[in-house]
């Protein structure tokens, strides 16, 4: 819920208005679809290629603006954003 502009690309504080998770690395494998949203109620979900959603953590204040990182690490070449 903090404002990516407000922020030097050199950190990100772990303080309150941030949430972090890892995916298990078997599910980011080259050519894999992930989605993830927020619902009305605060809960992340995210869905592998076209898997049933998976609840992924919640407590995060929908009606507040949210943005999402990416943080890419190991062997990942790049990340295709769609739609």
């Amino acid at each position: 819920t903090v404002d990516p502009s407000d922020l030097s690309s050199a950190w990100l504080p772990r303080e309150r208005g941030f949430w972090a998770r890892a995916l298990p690395e078997e599910q980011c494998e080259e050519g894999t679809i992930l989605s993830f949203w927020l619902d009305n109620t605060g809960r992340v979900f995210y869905r592998v290629n076209n898997s049933p959603p998976i609840f992924f953590f919640g407590g995060v204040p929908a009606g507040e603006p949210v943005w999402a990182i990416i943080d890419i690490y190991g062997l990942t070449r790049g990340v295709q954003l769609l739609g």
